[in-house]
C-alpha cells in the first residue's frame, strides 16, 4: 500500500491502492452514484497523479436514488482509464461507449454496452441485465457470463450466446456461476460454437447438462477443451443445507455421466476444476 492520505486529498472519494515495486500500479474507487462535479474534479486529479496504471475498479456508492446514469463517472475519466484491466461495479444502471481495454469487467444492475471496444480481449459480465444493443467486440476472444438475476440472468446471457456478429474473434466461453444447464443449452443451439476452441462449465454443470453434451457431441468436436468438473459442490451445498438431500449429478456430472461423455469427447474433456476458477 501507498503512503497517500486519500482521504485527505480526495474526500469525495473513497480509494484503495496497490502497489509493487513502489510503483501505484491498481486503484479501487468508490463514488456516489449521484453526478458531483468535486467528485468528478477529484477522480481526474486522482488518475492524472497515477499514469501507467494496470487495474482500475470503479464503484458506484450509496446514495441510489434518484436513479442516473453512472456514466458520468466513467466519461470523466476515459481518457485516463489503464488499458490491461477495467472493472465497473455497484450501479443501479450504466451505460458504456466504445471503451477500449484488454480486460474489461461489470458488476452492475443494468449495464448498456453501445459501440465499438476495440483491444478488449476478455469481457466478464456479472451483471443482473446486460443490454449489448448493437456492440462489437471485434478482437474479443473470451466471453465470462455470470448471470445474477433469477428473473433476467438466463435470458440476457442467452441473448449474449447467440449475438454472433458482436464477437467475429471469440474462442473462448465461460459459465463459472449460475444456470450452467441453461447457458449450456443456448450455446449448443448458437453459430458461435463454431468459432469456440474452449467451453468452461467448471462448477456449473450437472446430469442434466451431461446429456445435453452427449446428444450434441458432434458439434463438440472443434473444441480443444471442454472444462466440466466441480470442487465438491455437492458437499458445499449439503454442509450449508443438512437437512436436504443433495443425490449425486444433481449439482455435478456423476461417475455413469462422465464415462459416457469421455467415450464420446475423450482427451478434450476435462474432469477437474480449471486452475484459478472462477477467477474473480
Amino acid at each position: 500500500m501507498s503512503t497517500i492520505d486519500y482521504g485527505a486529498a480526495y474526500p469525495r472519494l473513497q480509494v484503495q491502492d496497490t502497489t509493487r515495486d513502489g510503483r501505484i500500479t491498481g486503484l479501487e474507487i468508490s463514488v456516489s452514484q449521484q453526478p458531483d462535479d468535486h467528485a468528478r474534479a477529484q477522480l481526474v486529479a486522482l488518475l492524472s497523479q497515477t499514469p501507467d496504471l494496470e487495474y482500475l475498479s470503479l464503484g458506484a456508492s450509496l446514495p441510489t436514488m434518484p436513479e442516473v446514469d453512472f456514466r458520468w463517472a466513467l466519461d470523466a475519466i476515459r481518457a485516463l482509464v489503464p488499458h490491461e484491466r477495467v472493472f465497473l461495479s455497484g450501479a443501479r444502471m450504466v451505460s458504456i461507449e466504445n471503451l477500449s481495454c484488454g480486460r474489461l469487467g461489470t458488476w452492475n444492475r443494468i449495464t448498456h454496452f453501445h459501440g465499438v471496444f476495440a483491444n478488449v480481449r476478455i469481457l466478464d459480465l456479472r451483471d443482473e441485465l446486460v443490454e449489448l444493443h448493437d456492440s462489437v467486440f471485434p478482437d474479443l476472444e473470451t466471453l465470462i457470463l455470470r448471470p445474477r438475476h433469477a428473473a433476467w440472468g438466463v435470458p440476457w446471457a442467452r441473448k449474449a450466446i447467440t449475438t454472433v456478429d458482436a464477437f467475429p474473434a471469440i474462442r473462448e466461453v465461460r459459465c463459472p456461476e449460475n444456470d450452467g444447464d441453461e447457458l449450456l443449452a443456448a450455446l449448443l443451439e448458437s453459430p458461435i460454437l463454431e468459432r469456440l476452441r474452449c467451453v468452461d462449465l467448471t462448477d456449473n454443470v450437472t446430469n442434466a447438462g451431461a446429456e445435453q453434451l452427449h446428444a450434441h457431441a458432434e458439434r463438440l468436436m472443434n473444441l480443444e477443451e471442454l472444462w466440466i468438473g466441480s470442487r465438491d459442490r455437492r458437499r458445499r451445498a449439503e454442509r450449508m443445507n443438512p437437512e436436504r438431500e443433495y443425490p449425486r449429478g444433481m449439482l455435478e456430472i456423476d461417475d455413469a455421466w462422465r464415462s459416457r461423455l469421455r467415450g464420446k469427447l475423450g482427451k478434450r474433456l476435462r474432469f477437474k476444476p480449471r486452475p484459478n476458477h472462477p477467477d474473480l
